[in-house]
């Protein structure tokens, strides 16, 4: 059963001696491990002192906006969700660390999921009919 995966967030330029050898990433120690229980735990210790529910996802939102912000790790070990959510999850996941390894490859260093999503979100907005109930968290 497969509940998590490791992956390299990078790309290589050809070499005549051959590609990077596996060990060389997934040695226990140079993986990071991705842990969603511990986020909602941050999260919600962040949170917790505010009352009002609007100051909640303020915080929250901030929170997640900065972690977006961040590098990827070169390794990360992550969970799949596959037998919750099936494979679509896992594939989104994949692509959007395979382009921003793309970007680094050709020089854009700095670029983070952060610049990603707001590149995707407007064309997503775009494309559809957003309630008006929900357009102030996205304004």
């Amino acid at each position: 059963m497969v509940t998590d995966i490791a992956v390299v967030n990078k790309l290589f330029r050809h070499n005549p001696d051959g590609p990077p050898r596996h060990n060389d990433f997934f040695s226990e120690d140079s993986v990071e491990i991705k842990d969603p229980d511990k986020l909602m735990k941050e999260l919600a210790e962040l949170t917790s002192a505010a009352a009002n529910p609007t100051e909640k996802l303020r915080i929250a939102l901030s929170h997640s906006e900065n972690t977006a912000k961040k590098t990827l790790p070169d390794v990360e070990r992550f969970p799949t969700h596959f037998y919750e959510d099936g494979i679509t999850g896992v594939e989104g996941s994949l692509k959007c660390r395979a382009i921003i390894a793309h970007r680094h490859f050709i020089g854009d260093t700095d670029y983070s999921f952060h610049d990603l999503m707001e590149e995707i979100v407007p064309k997503m907005q775009n494309s559809c009919d957003l309630s008006p109930l929900h357009q102030d968290l996205i304004d």
